[in-house]
């Protein structure tokens, strides 16, 4: 099942604070070869001359 969260809805989930610190440690866990991961996915649904959808997605893991 699909769950659609709107940017208020992830805002309520998420702080600013504890985000740049989950990045730190994804990126420090990258550094020390602790990740899998692979390329971006991007996916584009053009609505018209100058406008469009686009849903990129970055998907990995971290080893703990």
């Amino acid at each position: 099942m699909v769950i659609f969260l709107s940017e208020t809805e992830v805002e309520q989930c998420l702080d600013m604070r504890s985000s740049i610190e989950a990045l730190e440690l994804a990126y420090k866990a990258d550094a020390a070869g602790r990740v899998v991961s692979i390329p971006r996915s991007d996916m584009i649904l053009p609505l018209g001359p100058n406008d469009a959808y686009v849903y990129k997605i970055m998907s990995g893991i971290i080893q703990d």
